[in-house]
């Protein structure tokens, strides 16, 4: 029976949930750490394999002394066990006769950072897909899966908005269960883009998710999007980005690029997951193409995707029309505001400022004249 320890939840609880006994434990550091040292039911000594999860994030989050002591104390444990069955004559063939610690990321760069694990001694480094080992000076490589598609759209921010609309529109039009995640790169961006998108008429639900939201909330939206059989959309914060199996996730659209290669890698690894295939798409703007050259370097293979394609695809052989219509959609209902809460002041300001960045012009001929260029 699986069971879990989570910051934010009730103790008591989870107390409760120790006592009944568990036999696979999913927890958050310091929660662990709190009940190994204050919960007496909490038994660990049987324990023989310890998974962690997102090392790198352990590593350059300050979770390492956290971990430490975890690793401390569920070993301790299960060494006195060990020599007391030793001592009493039982054998235990069916696990293994130590404590194994295993590490998991897409991004570790070898055994940096692990020296406070004093535990972890000589690790080895294994890929998937392959039976060889990797020596620690070739983990820096990019590896994703061959069933993941790479593109990314170079294109002026007026033409972001209408895109991304019509990326969205594509949705609409593929068979169910679809889903897309659209990662942002803040929780007023996240709030803003939800809403504007919500004032089209899509056919598919539309999501939100970012750190400021209560942790309930979090967890009823994510268990409704994975359960959608419909077509959705997921709005999202990096807080998204790991950890997450989110089930029919063809699409991940970064539509604001992550600050480095480690958060694009897990960005795009929520979809093309246990042999499905997916794409991953990433906007960028002309003066961030040396981005592509930083990726590439890595391992990474990204194709060059044409925003006029994805109009074209997305709104047929009207698509001028058609795209200046969204564009007009979206700027009046910057203009109006009335889409905005009063009790969010930050969001109000995010829409003041970005009815500059939003608009391709004024006039339809201009929009027209851009959409040709």
């Amino acid at each position: 029976m699986p069971g879990w320890l989570l910051g934010g939840e009730k103790k008591k609880r989870e107390k409760a949930r120790l006592r009944r006994g568990v036999n696979i434990l999913v927890a958050t550091p310091g929660r662990l750490v709190d009940h190994l040292e204050t919960t007496m039911a909490f038994d660990t000594s049987a324990t023989r394999w310890v998974v962690l999860d997102e090392g790198d994030r352990l590593v350059d989050m300050g979770f390492l002394d956290t971990v430490g002591k975890v690793l401390r104390i569920v070993e301790g444990r299960v060494q006195h066990s060990l020599i007391k069955m030793s001592k009493e004559g039982v054998v235990e063939t069916k696990l293994p006769g130590r404590l194994v610690k295993i590490l998991c990321s897409a991004t570790l760069r070898g055994e940096e950072g692990l020296g406070a694990l004093e535990t972890i001694v000589n690790p080895v480094f294994l890929k998937a897909e392959t039976e060889t080992a990797l020596q620690a000076q070739d983990v820096d490589h990019v590896f994703t899966p061959g069933q993941l598609t790479q593109q990314a759209i170079i294109l002026p921010a007026k033409l972001r908005l209408v895109t991304l609309t019509a990326l969205v529109t594509l949705l609409t039009q593929r068979a169910a269960p679809a889903k897309m995640i659209i990662f942002l790169s803040c929780t007023t961006s996240v709030d803003y883009h939800h809403q504007l998108l919500s004032s089209f008429p899509l056919d598919l639900t539309l999501f939100q998710l970012h750190g400021s939201l209560d942790q309930p909330v979090r967890t009823s939206t994510l268990k409704t999007f994975s359960a959608m059989k419909g077509r959705a959309v997921l709005l999202a914060t990096d807080v998204a980005s790991r950890g997450l199996d989110l089930p029919d996730v063809d699409m991940i659209v970064q539509f604001d690029p992550p600050f480095n290669q480690d958060d694009y890698i897990h960005r795009i690894g929520r979809t093309a997951r246990a042999g499905r295939k997916g794409e991953g798409i990433l906007f960028l703007l002309p003066s961030e193409e040396e981005y592509l050259t930083a990726l590439s370097s890595h391992g990474a293979e990204i194709q060059r995707l044409q925003y006029q394609t994805i109009l074209q695809n997305a709104f047929g052989q009207d698509w001028m029309n058609k795209s200046t219509t969204h564009q007009l959609h979206a700027e009046n209902w910057v203009l109006q505001d009335q889409q905005v809460p009063p009790q969010n002041p930050h969001l109000l300001t995010f829409v003041e400022n970005s009815v500059g960045s939003l608009s391709i012009s004024g006039s339809y001929s201009r929009v027209y004249n851009t959409l040709v260029d």
